[in-house]
């Protein structure tokens, strides 16, 4: 064999291993069409089983035609086995056109791949999962009919439970805490009519069943209505399991109408890829409304939280990250981010249960009541200083629009949450501070600088940004910390939105 032939034939194979190559590179990866060739398999396997399952239902409906009129179920079960057997004709119809795109092996095929097989595995889940919830029911209800005197007894006792429920002390707890809070009558009434009608209807299922009981303890089971002894069953039980929860809910919701609660940011770390916030949980509750007796208890804990609230809290540092006043119900808490205390002072002129505004030295301040004085302090610690009428209307704004509202200083830099002067001195030795996640946050406190941490940033001082015009124009004014009037409050970045919390 002549070089230039050799070298064309080498030429050939080289090219030839390469066009292999750009082909298996192109096609569909490996392990995805490794799964499209197990589909088929596990396509028949569901089916087979499915058939099995919804045979034996079938069987029983034949069998017993009375026994399963109960609820409907002759005719509800056949309908769902009908969307059952649509929805493996389904994941058949994906499962070939699954096998095409394994043929024809084109990797833009993908993601049309990986969509169909999804959807088979759904439909086939689905399906089975609904044929065994099917089979299983009509094995207990077969059941049920062949050990009528058994459960027999069973409904006796669910009835004794339903009966043992202490509906009494629930109802006085909801009718006192209608009364001290008029706002929550509906929801309270609502929930307590629920669960005595729990009680009602089992008393009316059980009535209703006397004489089939009667003949089944008497030991002569022929023609009794096992249809209406198995419905009045099912509603026994399901009051027993029910009932004792439900009331222990309704009486767990009265009691929260008074309880204030606050959430205190007073630290948070992360540490290989988890995240934690220490929260400091204060409770006033109020032992009688009436008299304005109350006992106030703190507690300081850390929780687990998702990496968005960490984020979402990275500025609130000191905050009250959740407030729920007194009269309100848990669900019912406010989640805006804002100064500890500012949610206990009442509107301008006006005095409240916690304390009211006193003119002094040219100006109004809130004062709290003296049986408040502990409440103020665990919220705001030895620096606590009067909220004056200004910064409070200032909230009041931020608030009304679901706005974190930081404050500012004499010196114009921001008073409260990270990047606030009062938090940069009471939190310092928290783990956000000494591990660094204060400083890299954006908000370090220029006293940790040395020259201005907040120079040149929306957070600074007039004095500290380059330039006079800050000084001469109001130094906040048009900025996201200004007056009101002159757009306060903006959020500095999306960035901040707040996530869900606990």
């Amino acid at each position: 064999m002549s070089k230039r032939l050799s070298g064309s034939v080498a030429i050939a194979i080289i090219l030839g291993m390469i066009a292999v190559i750009i082909a298996g590179s192109g096609g569909l990866p490996r392990d995805l069409k490794s799964h499209i060739s197990e589909e088929q398999g596990q396509l028949a396997s569901a089916q087979t089983r499915f058939h099995t399952e919804r045979d034996r239902v079938m069987q029983a409906l034949a069998a017993e035609p009375e026994l399963f009129r109960a609820q409907s179920m002759n005719t509800l079960w056949p309908e769902r086995i009908r969307k059952d057997e649509a929805a493996l004709a389904e994941a058949a119809r994906d499962n070939t056109q699954l096998q095409q795109l394994r043929q024809q092996n084109k990797s833009d095929s993908r993601p049309r791949a990986e969509a169909l097989l999804t959807s088979a595995h759904r439909l086939q889940d689905s399906a089975l999962s609904d044929a065994d919830d099917l089979q299983a029911s009509a094995e207990h209800w077969v059941s049920f009919k062949k050990n009528l005197p058994a459960n027999v007894r069973l409904m006796q006792n669910d009835y004794d439970a339903v009966h043992a429920a202490d509906l009494a002390s629930t109802a006085t707890l909801v009718h006192k805490a209608e009364t001290d809070w008029p706002a929550k009558r509906d929801a309270l009434e609502s929930g307590l009519t629920g669960v005595q009608r729990l009680q009602t209807d089992a008393d009316q299922s059980w009535s209703s069943t006397a004489a089939a009981r009667q003949q089944v303890e008497s030991g002569n089971i022929s023609g009794v209505d096992v249809t209406a002894l198995a419905a009045a069953a099912i509603a026994l039980q399901a009051a027993k399991i029910s009932l004792v929860p439900k009331a222990g809910e309704l009486k767990d919701q009265a009691s929260q109408l008074y309880v204030a609660k606050d959430k205190i940011l007073v630290d948070q770390e992360s540490k290989d890829g988890e995240y934690r916030q220490k929260l400091k949980t204060i409770q006033t509750k109020m032992v009688d409304p009436a008299t304005k007796k109350n006992d106030v208890t703190s507690s300081e804990t850390w929780v687990a939280v998702p990496k968005s609230t960490y984020l979402a809290d990275e500025r609130n540092l000191g905050m009250t990250v959740e407030h729920k006043a007194a009269g309100l119900f848990d669900s019912e808490a406010d989640r805006t981010a804002q100064p500890p205390g500012f949610a206990y002072v009442a509107p301008p002129g006006q005095s409240n249960q916690y304390g009211y505004w006193d003119h002094r030295d040219g100006g109004s301040f809130w004062t709290f009541l003296p049986e408040y004085l502990i409440l103020r302090s665990l919220l705001s610690g030895p620096s606590y200083h009067p909220i004056g009428i200004g910064e409070y209307q200032d909230y009041g704004y931020a608030h009304r629009y679901g706005r974190p509202y930081y404050g500012h200083d004499a010196g114009g830099q921001p008073r409260y949450g990270t990047a606030g002067t009062e938090t940069q001195t009471r939190y310092r030795d928290s783990k956000y501070v000494s591990g660094g996640g204060y400083r890299n946050s954006g908000y370090a406190s220029h006293a940790e600088s040395g020259s201005g941490g907040f120079r040149g940033s929306a957070y600074s001082s007039p004095s500290s940004r380059s330039g006079s015009s800050a000084q001469s124009s109001g130094g906040y004014r048009g900025s996201r910390y200004s007056s009101p009037s002159s757009r306060s409050y903006s959020r500095p970045s999306h960035s901040f939105s707040r996530g869900g919390r606990r």
